[in-house]
């Protein structure tokens, strides 16, 4: 069976029961937990629109996805879905300090690279974000 049907319909159950991970969908730093992102739509080679943002979901100490491929000045959401603290902070690349947030953080990269990231306080808890022109 292709593929393809089974990923739309996980990411149309994820989106109507609220939560979205960055593979259906995906800043700067702001705190509007409640204000929820449209799913990133996908063309059929796999690029997603860069005028979207991409949604990062924090939960139990880790990172969904924990690699994203974004665009320069595509915003970044990360959304904490645990009931505790969590950081962004790059440990190569582009730099990001997101200090303790406990709701949501966005970012939007400024310029194409590779940035790697961990979460400060939970070791283990990192990702990659990839950054096109």
């Amino acid at each position: 069976m292709n593929r393809l049907p089974r990923v739309a319909l996980a990411c149309l159950a994820l989106t109507l029961g609220g939560a979205f991970v960055g593979a259906c969908g995906g800043g700067d730093k702001d705190s509007s937990a409640g204000e929820q992102a449209p799913a990133t739509e996908t063309s059929a080679g796999g690029e997603s629109s860069a005028s979207q943002p991409v949604v990062v979901t924090m939960q139990g100490s880790q990172n969904m996805p924990e690699a994203i491929d974004v665009n320069v000045d595509q915003k970044i959401e990360w959304r904490n879905e645990d009931g505790y603290a969590h950081t962004v902070t790059s440990t190569s690349g582009e730099k990001i300090d997101s200090g303790n947030f406990t709701d949501s953080f966005s970012y939007s990269p400024k310029r194409a690279g590779t940035i790697d990231y961990v979460c400060t306080i939970h070791s283990g808890q990192g990702g990659k974000i990839t950054v096109a022109k």
